[in-house]
Order: structure tokens, then C-alpha cells, then sequence
């Protein structure tokens, strides 16, 4: 029944948050919904931002597990932005309320994730110390975050998948020419 309720409140509280800003959603609005009472919402969260955290959590824990193999930077790249493309509207809510520092750590660490794999298996064969895998993640995830922070500060509006596959394309094997250069140094 505790996995249930918890399933249900964050079923429901992404379907409003689909309708309203972060900021707007009440516990008691996010219980009636659920059909249950306060006191069982706090038995199972402290509050509505737990119940976020949990949900991007659980987006970054499929991420991880999926352990996937990118064929190109596009797919990495189109990886990282999928939660918040399939949850346009959620996602633009969370970004125009108060905590909107929420999504923008949830984008950090699944761009981290993502874009490390990406370069581990662009690594293969190559030796090359940690230090600079860690140097190329950072490069690489804070493109994909600028292009994400201009898509989300024009609201989410088309262009992202236009531009990713321009950024991926131009740079296309930059990767793997990084690492053959760091790896004959």
C-alpha cells in the first residue's frame, strides 16, 4: 500500500503540475486529488518538494541504470533533455516558480551522467587519465545546458532538437579526437 500511495501522489502531482506552477500546488489541493488525507501525505513526504526531488531522483536513478550506449553526441544529447521534453509543461512550470534551482540541478546531474557515458565509451582503448574525462564532461554538459537554458527561457518552444542536431553534427567526433590526443601525450 506505501509503494501505491507514494506512486499515486507522484502520478497526480505531475499531472498538476502540468496545470499549474510549482508554487501554487497545495499539500491539501495534491491530497484531495489523490483521495487521500494530509496526515497520510506527510506519513510518506515532509512536504511538495520532497516529492519532486523524488521524482527527478527516480528520473536520474533510470538514467543511470539503463546503462546505455550512445551511438552519436545527438543521442546523448537528446537523452539528457527527454524527461523534460516528454514533461514540456511540468518542467516550464517548475522553472518559472520559486525553486526553479530544482530543475536546474536535475538537468546537471542527468547531463553529467549522460555526457560521461558518452565520453567513457568514446574512451575505449584509449588511455586516458580521469582528470581529463572529468574536464571533457564538464565542457560538454555545460553546452548541452546552454542550449537547454535558452529552450526553457523561451518556454520550451521548438528549436531544442534543431539545435542539438547542429551542435551534434559540427561537433561529431570531437570526442574521440580529444581523447587519441590526450592519450599520445
Amino acid at each position: 500500500m506505501t509503494d501505491f500511495t507514494r506512486r499515486e501522489i507522484k502520478t497526480r502531482f505531475m499531472e498538476l503540475l502540468s496545470e499549474k506552477n510549482l508554487d501554487k500546488i497545495t499539500v491539501k489541493e495534491l491530497a484531495d486529488v489523490c483521495g487521500i488525507s494530509r496526515n497520510t501525505f506527510y506519513y510518506h513526504y515532509h512536504d511538495i518538494f520532497e516529492v519532486l526531488e523524488e521524482i527527478f531522483q527516480c528520473e536520474i536513478m533510470k538514467v543511470v541504470e539503463a546503462e546505455k550506449r550512445y551511438g552519436s553526441l545527438k543521442e546523448a544529447f537528446l537523452m539528457a533533455t527527454k524527461f523534460a521534453q516528454d514533461n514540456r509543461a511540468a518542467m516550464l512550470h517548475v522553472h518559472q516558480s520559486t525553486k526553479k534551482t530544482f530543475f536546474k540541478n536535475y538537468l546537471i546531474r542527468v547531463s553529467d551522467k549522460i555526457i560521461k557515458e558518452y565520453i567513457y565509451q568514446q574512451a575505449e582503448c584509449l588511455e586516458v587519465d580521469e582528470s581529463d574525462i572529468n574536464l571533457l564532461t564538464v565542457f560538454y554538459k555545460y553546452g548541452l545546458l546552454g542550449i537547454l537554458k535558452e529552450w526553457i527561457d523561451s518556454g520550451l518552444q521548438g528549436g531544442k532538437e534543431e539545435v542539438i542536431d547542429r551542435m551534434a553534427f559540427i561537433l561529431e567526433g570531437n570526442v574521440r579526437n580529444s581523447l587519441r590526443k590526450i592519450s599520445s601525450k
